[in-house]
């Protein structure tokens, strides 16, 4: 009776067979086949194209038995590895450029990416993943973006890499050394000492409750604030902030407590720069106040419908003003009082308008007694009034009336 032979081609004797040379086949069997199905390992070199391993009823050595494949060779672009139809675990190890899938002659595979190596499972119908769960894991350095992993081996360090932030409180720190810490990015800022720049890596987005009353001073590139203006904190104040370099930090939002707002609003048609408007109805004001600011002597010409303010250049088109006289009437067309619009400000002169865009004011006669032009408290020049527990201050370099 002749020999037969396994699915790895371990060659089994018949009864009686091979008398005198079984030790030969017995020998092979052991050190060839089992050898190579156990710990053997071989080179599979690619051409650009599928390579297929087969297996034959032979003991000597056969790529298909081994345990552990080498891919070698020019890949060309993802091929496929397609191995005997049979129960055996590989181990796969892809030195090509491209993806390699290990797979049966028409059985589902497994793809192994290019530089990396894999434990396969061939069942016989088709090749799977050998290992699908770990009950622990120790990696002797972080595992890279590239492969999965986030590439740090701690929480911040991760979030830095992904771009991802959490709200997660951190260390506090007080205004006489703001150091922005790494273990969180909501932290409280007690203290009084004034803040000119922050010490942190870039990158970082973070949120400051304010728990002391500080200054935080602007600065274009170490501390951008909104509206380019200093910011005094308040108990209870939170600022959004983010460090586009080393200690270069920008403010994206501030909220304030009492919830005013950090930078006031121009209102409508003031000049640009230092301009600020107060509104208020009659509920809760209880008094008629008229607040002022920048005021100048002028004429009138009615031949041109032209107020003339001569060298004074503290007025812009959209200013909103109003005229009074002293010892006389003003020009015919203008009346006491009544709120205008600057328009065609020229270097002497200036019209007005009694809505914002108006034609201007058709104005038919000069008047008598002294005429002032004033800007109201949308047209302020030299910077906004506060209000704050019932105290007024009055801006350094400005001239107030409170009627």
């Amino acid at each position: 009776m002749a020999s037969t032979f396994s699915s790895l081609k371990f060659e089994l004797i018949a009864t009686g067979e091979q008398s005198g040379t079984w030790g030969d086949t017995t020998n092979k069997n052991l050190n060839i086949a089992l050898t190579e199905a156990i710990a053997g390992s071989t080179d599979v070199s690619f051409s650009s194209g599928t390579v297929t391993l087969t297996l034959s009823d032979d003991v000597d050595a056969q790529p298909a038995r081994n345990l552990r494949l080498n891919l070698t060779g020019t890949s060309g672009g993802p091929q496929n590895l397609v191995v005997p139809a049979i129960e055996k675990s590989y181990l796969i190890n892809n030195g090509t450029a491209d993806i390699i899938t290990v797979k049966t002659p028409s059985g589902a595979g497994t793809a192994v990416a290019a530089g990396k190596t894999m434990w396969v499972y061939n069942n016989g119908t088709a090749v799977v993943d050998a290992v699908t769960h770990l009950t622990s894991l120790t990696l002797g350095t972080d595992l890279a973006l590239a492969d999965g992993g986030t590439g740090a081996s701690t929480a911040a360090t991760a979030r830095t890499n992904l771009e991802v932030g959490i709200t997660k409180s951190g260390t506090a720190f007080n205004s006489n050394s703001p150091t922005v810490s790494t273990d969180g990015n909501y932290m409280n800022c007690a203290g009084t000492t004034t803040i000119t720049a922050f010490t942190v890596a870039a990158n970082r987005h973070f949120f400051l409750n304010f728990t002391g009353v500080m200054q935080l001073t602007h600065n274009a590139t170490d501390l951008d604030l909104p509206g380019a203006a200093n910011i005094t904190t308040a108990v209870g104040d939170v600022g959004e902030f983010f460090s586009t370099g080393t200690n270069d930090v920008h403010c994206l939002n501030y909220t304030k407590a009492d919830g005013t707002a950090v930078v006031a609003s121009a209102g409508g048609g003031p000049s640009v720069g230092t301009n600020a408007v107060i509104r208020t109805n009659a509920t809760n004001i209880a008094e008629s106040i008229n607040i002022r600011d920048h005021a100048a002597t002028c004429t009138a010409d009615a031949s041109a419908d032209t107020i003339n303010k001569g060298t004074d250049d503290g007025f812009a088109d959209n200013d909103t003003v109003q005229f009074e006289n002293s010892g006389g009437a003003l020009p015919a067309g203008l009346a006491a009082g009544t709120q205008y619009f600057v328009r065609d400000v020229a270097a002497a002169t200036l019209k007005v308008s009694e809505t914002f865009g108006g034609s201007a004011v058709n104005i038919t006669g000069t008047g008598s007694g002294t005429h002032t032009i004033y800007q109201n408290i949308n047209g302020m020049t030299s910077g906004p009034i506060t209000i704050d527990s019932g105290t007024v201050t009055v801006p350094s370099g400005s001239q107030w009336n409170i009627i």
